[in-house]
């Protein structure tokens, strides 16, 4: 499945073609630069998941889960799936190849195998799944909002390729001795 992104600034790969080789400093300051735009929109994808609320609907979940859990169990905060999310989120800024440029993602890796397709779910609104891992007792999971990822970053874009696009061309500057 492929992440969960959003390409910030697409004209990016210009730019890159002409930093491979320069001074490793120029890099440097143009990454640190770009995470400087990205920080605060992560910061806010973070909210929006850790935000979002979940129901089920369908059959017999109540009985499952509580069949399951135990008194031996302790608590594991911070372990959930929204928090899991949240940490999975990391701005990727690639140089070369097919994918050159800046991007804001879930990195589906970071994720437990069984819930590498749920960041995309979570942001269309419903997904359905087994309760417990019985498979004969499914329900239907909704989130809301909706487009916690979409809704979120959306707002960000233009004022996020502007700044890394002017970021770019002072790195092109300092490449050029100016």
């Amino acid at each position: 499945m492929p992440e969960l992104y959003a390409t910030v600034s697409p004209d990016f790969a210009q730019a890159a073609k002409r930093l491979r080789g320069a001074d490793k400093q120029i890099r440097k300051d143009l990454n640190k630069a770009i995470r400087g735009v990205t920080k605060p929109i992560q910061a806010d994808l973070k909210r929006a998941v850790m935000g979002v609320d979940s129901k089920a609907s369908g059959g017999g979940g109540t009985r499952q889960r509580a069949a399951h859990s135990t008194a031996k169990r302790a608590p594991r905060g911070g372990h959930g799936l929204r928090a899991t999310i949240a940490r999975a989120i990391q701005t990727k800024i690639t140089y070369a190849g097919p994918r050159t440029g800046v991007r804001i993602r879930v990195d589906t890796a970071k994720l437990p195998p069984g819930q590498r397709k749920l960041p995309r779910h979570m942001d269309t609104g419903t997904w359905q799944h087994p309760v417990m891992g019985d498979p004969d007792v499914w329900v239907a999971q909704t989130v809301t909002p909706a487009g916690w990822f979409t809704a979120t970053i959306k707002p960000h874009s233009a004022r996020a390729r502007a700044q890394i696009n002017e970021a770019a061309q002072r790195a092109l500057k300092a490449i050029e001795g100016g």
